[in-house]
């Protein structure tokens, strides 16, 4: 009898406080903000440098895909869920968006995602699977778990490791404009330095030799060449394994590409513009989870962090025209490998 008490006691603890941090309420529900982030150089071997390089989010970026969300809403009983090897996997692009995008695929009740960026196939793959398992959300079987690491998609050993792993698997990337990528790429490092009270040099001093060519050896420049990246790619897996969203049109309708990316995963659509509610104050789209069980309602809002907002550099027009000029062959390049056209110039 005590035994019992006990446990009605701990769940009706649990209830309380789950109640309170998260908005659940019997028939209704109310808003409980949880930040996010929309959101790495080719080499063999990372450096110690280009594994900070990685370094892009904070615990504040990361909406967490804890039980207990699904503990309340599902009937105070917790499901046998085990960790076990991702079905899909976000590769990047960086700064392309790939965190909005694994926040806002959490949306379906199917898609289950690891927290923090793994970076298992490109800085940790010595670790071995049995640690990148662990690191792995639990899950249901016919659920799929899945991971963002965006530093995988222009690793050169990314590719066949994964598919080492499994050549079967889904992956996912987004890219968008790769002037406006390469300007946030530098724009994430200038902030880090100065909120660290440190100097950092002009684009344009990175970007360009004494000559007044471009670096090619300038990371950010490499990293936004997507077709010599994606031809890595298409050596390990064919193209019906990777799907590519258009992160342009991500930023304006993410409901619009959620609905491709449901459909290539094969799961039944249920993410749609009733999912999204545009916050005028960040400038961008956040997202709405509910879920209703009897007489309960439990909602949840997925929103951008503050270092979504990251103030932007001025960039010389001209260097602006350079890049463009320069992208146009790649661009074109990449359209043509991927049989996929988008709004950027060639």
């Amino acid at each position: 009898m005590r035994g019992s008490l006990t446990f009605v006691f701990v769940v009706t603890m649990l209830w309380l406080i789950l109640h309170s941090a998260m908005g659940c309420r019997g028939g209704g529900g109310s808003n409980a903000e949880a930040s996010l982030d929309l959101q790495d150089a080719p080499g063999e071997e990372p450096t110690d440098s280009q594994r900070e390089d990685e370094q892009d989010e904070t615990s504040e970026d990361i909406s967490l895909d804890d039980e207990d969300f699904d503990l309340v809403c599902e009937g105070y009983v917790s499901p046998n869920r085990v960790q076990r090897l991702p079905s899909v996997i976000i590769i990047g692009a960086k700064k392309g968006g790939t965190r909005a995008l694994l926040e806002f695929m959490k949306l379906h009740p199917l898609l289950k995602a690891a927290g923090p960026e793994i970076h298992f196939f490109d800085t940790q793959y010595d670790k071995g699977l049995e640690w990148y398992i662990s690191k792995m959300p639990p899950t249901l079987e016919g659920q799929l778990g899945m991971e963002k690491t965006p530093g995988y998609f222009h690793t050169p050993k990314a590719p066949r490791r994964i598919r080492a792993m499994d050549p079967n698997i889904k992956l996912l990337l987004i890219v968008r404009d790769p002037v406006k990528r390469l300007v946030s790429d530098y724009n994430q490092f200038l902030q880090k330095n100065l909120k660290a009270g440190s100097d950092y040099p002009p684009l344009e001093e990175l970007l360009f030799t004494p000559n007044g060519s471009l670096n090619m050896r300038y990371p950010a420049l490499q990293r936004s060449i997507y077709h010599v990246h994606m031809a890595r790619w298409y050596k390990q897996f064919p193209k019906s394994n990777i799907h590519i969203v258009d992160g342009d049109n991500f930023i304006k309708a993410p409901w619009a590409e959620l609905a491709q990316v449901e459909s290539f995963l094969n799961v039944q659509p249920v993410i749609t513009e009733q999912n999204f509610f545009f916050n005028s104050t960040k400038g961008f789209y956040c997202a709405r989870e509910v879920r209703t069980k009897g007489v309960w309602s439990c909602q949840k809002d997925k929103c951008l962090s503050k270092a979504k907002g990251r103030p932007k550099p001025k960039i010389v027009q001209t260097t602006l025209d350079k890049l463009t000029d320069f992208f146009r062959p790649h661009n074109a390049k990449f359209y043509e490998l991927v049989n996929q056209t988008f709004s950027w110039p060639i």
